[in-house]
C-alpha cells in the first residue's frame, strides 16, 4: 500500500464511510495516516480481576461466558460476563444490541474502563471492548490507545480501525522527511518518519509526547513559513495608484486633525504615523489595525481615506453588517465635510424607499455642511442604479457591506482598501473586496484584542499596529457579575437611572425567539429570548419605560429605523440579541444587562461592553447568568478587567482560539497539535522560518508547502 493511493482501496470499507473521509479531506491512504489523534489514554495496563480495586482504570482480558440482552422501557441493556480465570466481570452497555451478537460464548473479550464493585461481584460499564485472537496489545485495548477528533459521522473507533489495518503494509521510506537535516539535530527532533508512525502506535506516553512536539513544531513552522512567503510576494507587488504625502497634502491633514472635535491619543498617533509611511511606499500596505473597545479606530480609517482622497485615489470601505455600515457613513460624512469634491457614497443592499428617505433627512439634516455626492443621497432615496455608474476622476470613499462585491461599476482607482472587522468576512468575500481594489493598499482592523501568539502566528504576514489608549475622558465603565437574587434590585436601579438621569439602556439576550432551542445545548427555561424578554419587561418590570426590540431576523431597513429611533431618545431601553455588538454609537447609553452571560467569550463581552460608555455620564454593566447557572470565574475576571488585551490572554487559554477567530476564516483549523499558548516556541519557530527562507527553501519544503492551506487575509 502506497500513501498516494486512494483510500478506496481501504479494505471492508462502506461507500459511505469512504464519502465521510473525503469530506474531512482525506483523500489519500497519506492523508489518512496523517489524520493525528488530539489525545491519548492509557490503557497498557493489563491485570487480572484479582488484583483490581473499585476506581481503577484497567484493561481485563477473559473468556466469555455469557451474553444477553435485557429490554426495559425505552431502553435495552447488554450484559456480558468473562471470566480470566482469577475471577468473573459483569460488564453493561445501553442500547447495542449488536455487542451481544458479536460475543459469542467462548471468543476472548478485552475491554477497557473503571472497575466498580457491586456487592460481590466486580462490574464495569467499557470505555473499549475488542475480540482478541491473541495475547498482545489489541487495536483498541492494552496500548496506548489513540482518541481522534471526531467529525461528519467518522467515530474514533472507525478512524483507530482503518488506520491500524493500512499501518503495517505502510514502508516508513516513503514518509520523506522535509526538514533539512541540520535543523532536525538542532532542535532534537524526532525524525518525520517515526513521527507519523508514533502519533497513531506509541509504545508509551513518553514516546507520544515526543512525536506530537514534533508535529506541533512542524506546524507552527509552517505556517510562519507560509506567512513569510506571502509577506515576500506582497513585498514585491507595485501599487497601481502611488500615494504621496505632498507638503500641501501635510498642510490639509494637518489642518484637518487640528479642527477635529477631539484630541488624537499617542496610540492613534503613532498608528497614523505608521500607516501614512506605509501609504508613500512603491508596494502596498498590508497593515493590520488592532484597538480596544472605543480606541478610535475610526479617526485613523479617516486619516488614511483622507491621504488617499487627497491624492486622487478612491477609497473601499467593506463592513460586516449595515448597522456599521450606517455608523461609518455618518462619521465619515460629518468628519470630512469640509474636503470640497469629495464624494462619500453607501453601497448596501437597503433598497426600502421610505425609510431610506428618512434615512437621508436624518443625515442632511443633522449634519452641517455635508459634502454628500448626489449618487450617495440617490442610493439612500432608494433610486440608486449602479449599473449606469462608472467611477469618476472625482475622488470618492465607497463605504459598505458584502453588497460592495456585487456592485456592477468597475472600481479602476482605488488607493486604498479598508476591511473592519475583517474576520467576520468569509475568506472568499476578503478575497473579492481586495480583488476590487488589486495592487492598492490593504488596511484591515478589528476591536477583537488579539493574543500575542495568535498575532505571531495567524496574522504573522500583516504589519501590526496597535491603539492601546482610549480618548482623554472616556469613564470605565464600572461592570457587575450579578446573582439571581439581585435581579429584582438592579431592575429598579436601572428605572432609577433612566427616570432620574434621562439615560438609556441595552438588555442583550442571546436568543431571539424562544423556539430556536438548541436541542441539547439550552432550555426555553433557561435561556431569555429577545422577543419574549422585551414583552415581560415592558408588562411586568417596566411598564412606564418605552422598551423597543431589535434583532439579526429584522429586515435591514426596520433594523436602521429601530436603531435611529433609540439614538434619537424615542425609546428608553433597546432589547437585542448581538446584533449590536459592533458598530453602535449610542453616546446616551449608559446602561447594559447581558442575559446569558456565561453563554458569551470574553472578547465579545467586552464589545458589548463598549456599547456603554460613549459619552460623559458614568456607564454600567450588569451580568447574569442563565437561570440555575452559577456564575463562572471568568465572569468574575472579566467584572475587575477593563484591559482588552488582557481578557483575549484569559479567554485564550480558557477556551481556544477557535472562539477568538473561527476556524473556518483563519488558519487555526491547521493547528491540530501546536501548543498557541507557547509563546517562547511561536516565537523561535517564527525566527527559523525567517532564516530558512534567507538561506533557500529546499524542494521537500516546497513540497510540503504546497499540501498545506493557511487562510489569512494577505493569502486570500
Amino acid at each position: 500500500m502506497h500513501l498516494t493511493d486512494s483510500i478506496s482501496i481501504l479494505p471492508k470499507t462502506h461507500s459511505t464511510t469512504t464519502k465521510r473521509l473525503q469530506s474531512v479531506g482525506i483523500q489519500t491512504i497519506g492523508d489518512l495516516i496523517q489524520y493525528y489523534p488530539s489525545r491519548y489514554v492509557d490503557y497498557s495496563n493489563f491485570t487480572t480481576l484479582d488484583k483490581v480495586q473499585p476506581g481503577d482504570t484497567a484493561t481485563i482480558r477473559g473468556t466469555i461466558t455469557a451474553a444477553k440482552n435485557a429490554y426495559a422501557r425505552r431502553i435495552t441493556i447488554q450484559t456480558v460476563m468473562i471470566d480470566d480465570g482469577t475471577g468473573t466481570l459483569k460488564l453493561t452497555w445501553f442500547n447495542q444490541p449488536y455487542i451481544v451478537r458479536m460475543c459469542a460464548v467462548g471468543l476472548t473479550l478485552a475491554v477497557a474502563g473503571e472497575i466498580e464493585k457491586k456487592g460481590t461481584q466486580i462490574t464495569m460499564k467499557p470505555d473499549e471492548y475488542e475480540i482478541i485472537k491473541d495475547t498482545g496489545p489489541g487495536t483498541h485495548t492494552g496500548s496506548i490507545v489513540p482518541i481522534y477528533p471526531q467529525k461528519k459521522g467518522l467515530t474514533t473507533r472507525l478512524l483507530r480501525d482503518k488506520i491500524a489495518a493500512v499501518l503495517p503494509s505502510i514502508d516508513p521510506r516513503e514518509i520523506t522527511e522535509w526538514l533539512p537535516p541540520d535543523v532536525v539535530r538542532a532542535e532534537q527532533l524526532m525524525s518525520y518518519a517515526e513521527t507519523v508512525m508514533t502519533m497513531h502506535r506509541p509504545k508509551d506516553m513518553e514516546a507520544a509526547t515526543k512525536a506530537r512536539t514534533r508535529v506541533g513544531f512542524d506546524e507552527l513552522l509552517l505556517i510562519h513559513l507560509s506567512n513569510a512567503l506571502v509577506k515576500k510576494q506582497w513585498d514585491a507587488q507595485k501599487v497601481t495608484k502611488p500615494l504621496h504625502l505632498t507638503p500641501q497634502i501635510q498642510t490639509s491633514i494637518e489642518k484637518f486633525v487640528s479642527q477635529l472635535p477631539f484630541t488624537l491619543t499617542s496610540s492613534q498617533q503613532h498608528a497614523w504615523k505608521q500607516i501614512s509611511e506605509d501609504l508613500q511606499k512603491a508596494r502596498p500596505m498590508n497593515r493590520f489595525l488592532q484597538g480596544d473597545v472605543g480606541s478610535g479606530k475610526t479617526i485613523v480609517a479617516i486619516l488614511a481615506s483622507l491621504l488617499s482622497t487627497l491624492n486622487g485615489a478612491d477609497v473601499l470601505c467593506m463592513c460586516p453588517t449595515e448597522v456599521l455600515a450606517n455608523q461609518h457613513f455618518v462619521s465619515f460624512t460629518k468628519l470630512l465635510a469640509g474636503i470640497p469634491n469629495l464624494k462619500i457614497e453607501l453601497v448596501t443592499s437597503t433598497s426600502n424607499k421610505k425609510s431610506s428617505k428618512s434615512k437621508a433627512a436624518s443625515i442632511s439634516s443633522k449634519i452641517p455642511l455635508v459634502m454628500v455626492s448626489q449618487s450617495a443621497l440617490s442610493l439612500v432615496e432608494g433610486n440608486y442604479d449602479t449599473s449606469r455608474l462608472t467611477t469618476t476622476n472625482s475622488p470618492a470613499i465607497y463605504i459598505g457591506t458584502h453588497a460592495l462585491l456585487t456592485d456592477a461599476r468597475e472600481f479602476k482607482n482605488i488607493g486604498l482598501v479598508i476591511i473592519d472587522e475583517q474576520h467576520r468576512f468569509g475568506v472568499s468575500q476578503r478575497a473579492k473586496i481586495k480583488e476590487r481594489g488589486a495592487h492598492s493598499h490593504l488596511l484591515t482592523m478589528t476591536a477583537t484584542p488579539i493574543p500575542r501568539t495568535i498575532a505571531l502566528t495567524l496574522f504573522g504576514d500583516l504589519d501590526i499596529s496597535t491603539l492601546t489608549d482610549k480618548p482623554v475622558g472616556r469613564l470605565t465603565v464600572k461592570t457587575y457579575a450579578a446573582p439571581e437574587e439581585k435581579r429584582e434590585s438592579a431592575y429598579r436601579w436601572i428605572e432609577k437611572q433612566i427616570t432620574e438621569t434621562k439615560c438609556q439602556a441595552f438588555v442583550i439576550c442571546p436568543r431571539i425567539d424562544e423556539e430556536e432551542q438548541e436541542e441539547g445545548k439550552e432550555t426555553i427555561v433557561s435561556m431569555r429570548a429577545a422577543v419574549a424578554e422585551a414583552a415581560r419587561l415592558q408588562k411586568d418590570v417596566f411598564p412606564k419605560l418605552r422598551i423597543a426590540v431589535v434583532h439579526g431576523k429584522l429586515k435591514a431597513a426596520e433594523k436602521e429605523q429601530i436603531m435611529s429611533d433609540f439614538k434619537n431618545h424615542l425609546y428608553d431601553i433597546l432589547v437585542s440579541t448581538t446584533v449590536i455588538e459592533v458598530g453602535i454609537d449610542i453616546p446616551n447609553a449608559s446602561i447594559i444587562l447581558i442575559e446569558g452571560a456565561e453563554r458569551f467569550g470574553l472578547a465579545q463581552l467586552h464589545q458589548l461592553r463598549g456599547r456603554v460608555g460613549r459619552g460623559n455620564k458614568q456607564s454600567h454593566c450588569v451580568l447574569f447568568t442563565s437561570e440555575y447557572v452559577a456564575t463562572p470565574e471568568r465572569l468574575n475576571f472579566f467584572a475587575k478587567t477593563q484591559n482588552g488585551q488582557e481578557l483575549a490572554e484569559f479567554d485564550f487559554r480558557e477556551r481556544g482560539p477557535g472562539d477568538i477567530y473561527g476556524t473556518a476564516q483563519s488558519g487555526t483549523s491547521s493547528l491540530r497539535i501546536a501548543n498557541l499558548f507557547d509563546y517562547a516556541l511561536v516565537s523561535h519557530t517564527k525566527e527559523l522560518a525567517e532564516k530558512l527562507l534567507e538561506r533557500g527553501l529546499t524542494a521537500e519544503i516546497k513540497s510540503r508547502l504546497a499540501t498545506i492551506q493557511f487562510g489569512s487575509i494577505a493569502k486570500d
